[in-house]
């Protein structure tokens, strides 16, 4: 027992020391950080490293590592962020983290950031959910991939969100309110993209940039509200665009970028309120455009441009009011393009630099009800074909060339052209040539308005019948509806003449001669020699046939008291009928009568 005491004792002093070293090494799970918080206990090694770079104000960089060490639990992410002791330990660079994978769901809905986020580059397997969040700075998700659904329903973020270059399932930001950017730049979508309802202070970025193409399959902007613009610039979206109701305060672009060729399925615009421009310059969309009912303060840019070639299939444009200019050259259209009841308050442009749009077979254009400021068309033929083009109630203020910028005004055009335009209406319609011909008139041009009267009206002779058929006829050729009394001259003469033929060489009227065309050699012995011809039975003759065709004219006396003789006096009672008739046709178009309406 004493030997025993004493080896034990022996070994006391060991142990004390032993004892006192181990005491000064502190505990694993307490181990300090470079920035002096400790980390977790249950933080894996990975996680101590990024919260070191974090607290430091380093980006914490795990690209290239292996997968193994990229993962970042959600509760980590969670405790950096919400809990008072981290959040006072970041600094204002805020957590900045690049290339992390979470395999677990990540849940911050509710939490509220002071400081940046950046989750740049990294992977997220399962959903996150960013519900009812609030950030008083910006969050970056740019590169990253979302293999779930990504929600950001109703944040609230005071700068701008990144998702520049980002992978996307699905991704939902309805009711969302960001004071700054949304940025989309180059980022896949191939699920939903909701932003129904979405607020944004500045701009919405959905463009591709370079050699980096922005895709998306259906997104939602219905209702969503956009201070600036709205960048879709040669994006590809496969599914239906839903823009019903939008408010942009800037531009809309949805043109193509370089190589990048803008295109898109099925776009809905009704309702919507473009502060600035829409450019479509360059795009191809292979369903229905809808733009019922839209506003646009500047322009509406449908036309192609060099190598831009712009293509739709079917348009609807009935009910819109446009600010500018309404510019359509050289795209082509497949289908319907109905701009009844709209309204362009600058110009309505086919072709400006005769760059005429292509219509294809199925094409029809719609003008009813119409109204632009200015038509402008080029020489080269910009509308669709017989019995494809609707025009009732369709008007306008000027005819071209609102730029003086050289371009030939529609206005220089011939008559035929205006008339070829109008006989592409399927039914006659008086108002198209009514409104053309005023717009001409007014312009100085009076001969190429009456003749596109002219023309409306052989149109509608050519579908009238029965008595309706006849009476323009009558009209036709006696006063050419009002607008060409050439031919009134011309039957007046034709019966002067015919009568004066009559009276000559009836018969009766040789033998036994009206008073009037007896012989009057002592009336004009010893007067000047042009008595002779004046007193000319033929001479006689043909003023007598000229008084008895107009009416209430008397040029002789005599003329009244002595009929001619035989049939002759009966050819001339149908004579002074026709001098009635045509003297009332002529008095019909004098007064507008003979014009439609």
């Amino acid at each position: 027992m004493g030997a025993a005491m004493k080896m034990a004792a022996s070994f006391l002093p060991g142990l004390f020391l032993l004892a006192v070293l181990l005491g000064a090494l502190p505990a694993p799970s307490q181990a300090k950080t470079d920035c002096g918080i400790a980390p977790h206990p249950s933080w894996s090694n990975t996680e101590i490293k990024v919260w070191n770079d974090i607290c430091q104000g380093r980006v914490a960089d795990l690209r290239g590592r292996p997968d193994g060490n990229r993962v970042l639990s959600p509760d980590f992410l969670e405790t950096i962020l919400t809990e008072k002791k981290w959040q006072d330990g970041t600094p204002r660079q805020g957590v900045r983290i690049v290339g992390a994978i979470f395999e677990q769901p990540l849940d911050l809905s509710g939490a509220e950031l002071k400081r940046e986020l950046w989750l740049n580059e990294s992977r997220f397997d399962r959903n996150v959910n960013f519900f009812d969040f609030s950030s008083d700075s910006l969050i970056s998700f740019s590169g990253s991939e979302f293999k779930a659904l990504l929600s950001l329903h109703r944040v609230q973020v005071k700068k701008s969100i990144y998702l520049n270059g980002a992978h996307l399932t699905s991704a939902h930001f309805r009711s969302a309110n960001i004071a700054g950017n949304i940025e989309f730049g180059w980022a896949t979508v191939t699920g939903m993209l909701d932003m129904d309802g979405l607020h944004i202070g500045q701009n919405l970025f959905m463009s591709t940039e370079g050699d980096s193409r922005a895709s998306f399959n259906e997104i939602v902007l219905r209702n969503a509200n956009i201070g600036g613009q709205v960048g879709l610039g040669g994006a590809k979206v496969s599914g239906r665009l839903n823009m019903n109701g939008l408010h942009v305060g800037g531009n809309l672009f949805m043109d193509s970028r370089g190589e990048a060729k803008a295109s898109f399925s099925e776009i809905n615009l009704g309702g919507a309120d473009i502060g600035g421009q829409i450019a479509f310059i360059g795009a191809t969309v292979s369903g229905r455009l809808n733009m019922n009912a839209l506003h646009v303060g500047q322009n509406l840019l449908m036309r192609s441009q060099m190598d831009a070639k712009t293509s739709f299939a079917k348009v609807d444009l009935t009910g819109a009011q446009i600010g500018g200019s309404l510019q359509l050259g050289g795209a082509t259209f497949n289908g319907e393009t109905d701009l009844s009841g709209s309204t362009v308050k600058g110009e309505f442009t086919l072709s400006m630099y005769d760059d005429p749009p292509i219509w294809g077979k199925d094409a029809r254009l719609f003008l009813h009800n119409a109204q632009v400021g200015a038509l402008q068309a080029g020489e080269k033929d910009p509308w669709p074909g017989t019995g494809k083009l609707r025009l009732e109630g369709f008007t306008y203020d000027r005819l071209g060339g609102l730029r003086g910028d050289g371009t030939k005004s529609m206005a220089d055009l011939g008559a035929d052209r205006f008339i070829d335009w109008l006989a592409r209406m399927p039914e006659y319609s008086p108002q198209p040539y009514e409104q053309a011909a005023k717009v001409l008139r007014g312009m100085g041009h009076r001969d190429k308005a009456d003749d596109i009267l002219l023309a409306g009206r052989e149109r509608e002779r050519s579908q009238a019948t029965g008595g309706a058929w006849v009476v323009q006829s009558m009209l036709r050729w006696t006063i050419g509806y009002g607008y060409d009394y050439r031919y009134s001259l011309i039957w007046v003469g034709l019966l002067t003449a015919m009568g004066t033929l009559l009276l000559c060489t009836s018969r009766p009227n040789q033998v036994h001669p009206p008073t009037w065309m007896a012989d009057h050699t002592a009336e004009i012995t010893g007067r000047c020699p042009l008595a002779h011809y004046l007193y000319h039975r033929w001479v006689v003759a043909l003023v007598y046939s000229f008084e008895m065709l107009i009416p209430l004219v008397s040029l002789r006396d005599a003329h009244r008291n002595d009929d001619p003789r035989g049939m002759v006096r009966y050819y001339f009672y149908a004579h002074r009928l026709a001098g009635w008739v045509l003297a009332s046709f002529i008095a019909a178009g004098l007064s507008g009568l003979a014009h439609p309406g």
